[in-house]
């Protein structure tokens, strides 16, 4: 009665051996076929500071400061201390005592000032993000660092003689429009450039120079982003503000009226092409007849 109610039911250990061996060998053959999902890597974090690095939103004083920050593994930077000057001529570069390195380091908002009371000069310290990232930063953004650090070595042929970044900026660099800036400056004789409610009075007045040259209103209509890449490049600096805080007036920085005020010929015929490449074609000079 029993094995016709339970007639599949294993009653042999030689027949449940030989299944269990039938099972193993199915599973482990099931095992080599089997498509294997492998999890995707974590993608990496972006660098924020490395993208600012390679989008050349640093000048080349500042790249100092990182590169020599990274070289002795600190997050504090002092124009004057002696660990940071040895450190500069030991590189043969050479850094102009009126360039405020720390200030521009604490405007880009990478670094808070500390300043003790003993000191006439103040110090800054990079923010812990900015740190770590600088201690992460690639080998494409360090080479990139010493590219750009290069337009401050003093070479044997003029040791005293400083490279000019903004002619740098002009044969590499700036876009159409930064030129078209640095143009409009030294034909007008501009150093303040007016923005906020002003806005539009800057506008009309570099439409008039436009008109004046026979040139496309160009950076008439890209005024605001022109400024915004030339505050990044620090040759320009918030000089008035509004009630609210907010800009009302641009100027010029003093080392960058300087550079501007003695631009090689070469970088003064680049800017003159600029000028040409945006002429208004006359139509009647164009006719044969």
């Amino acid at each position: 009665m029993a094995d016709h109610l339970f007639s599949d039911f294993i009653t042999s250990v030689a027949k449940l051996n030989a299944n269990a061996s039938k099972l193993a060998e199915a599973y482990k053959t099931a095992l080599q076929t089997r498509i294997v999902f492998v999890p995707k890597e974590n993608q990496p974090r972006t660098n924020s500071l490395e993208d600012s690095i390679l989008e050349d939103n640093f000048i080349a004083e500042e790249l100092v400061a990182l590169r020599y920050m990274y070289d002795v593994k600190t997050d504090v930077f002092k124009q004057d201390e002696s660990t940071f000057i040895e450190w500069v001529r030991a590189h043969g570069i050479q850094i102009t005592s009126s360039m405020d390195i720390s200030g521009y380091l604490a405007n880009a908002g990478i670094a808070l000032i500390i300043r003790s009371e003993w000191e006439s000069t103040f110090s800054v310290q990079l923010s812990n993000d900015v740190y770590r990232n600088l201690m992460k930063l690639s080998t494409k953004a360090l080479d990139f660092m010493d590219k750009s650090i290069l337009s401050l070595k003093i070479t044997q042929d003029s040791p005293q003689t400083p490279v000019n970044n903004i002619d740098q900026h002009i044969t590499n660099g700036f876009t159409d429009n930064e030129m078209l800036f640095i143009k409009y400056s030294l034909d007008s004789e501009r150093v303040k450039f007016m923005c906020g409610w002003q806005f539009d009075q800057e506008v009309q007045k570099i439409q008039e120079w436009e008109d004046v040259n026979s040139i496309k209103r160009v950076l008439s209509k890209n005024y605001g982003p022109t400024l915004d890449r030339l505050l990044m490049r620090k040759i320009i600096k918030v000089s008035q503000l509004t009630s609210n805080n907010n800009p009302k007036e641009y100027e010029m920085t003093e080392q960058s009226f300087k550079l501007i005020s003695n631009l090689s010929s070469s970088s003064k015929i680049k800017l003159d092409a600029i000028v040409e490449k945006y002429k208004i074609i006359d139509i009647e000079d164009e006719m044969p007849f």
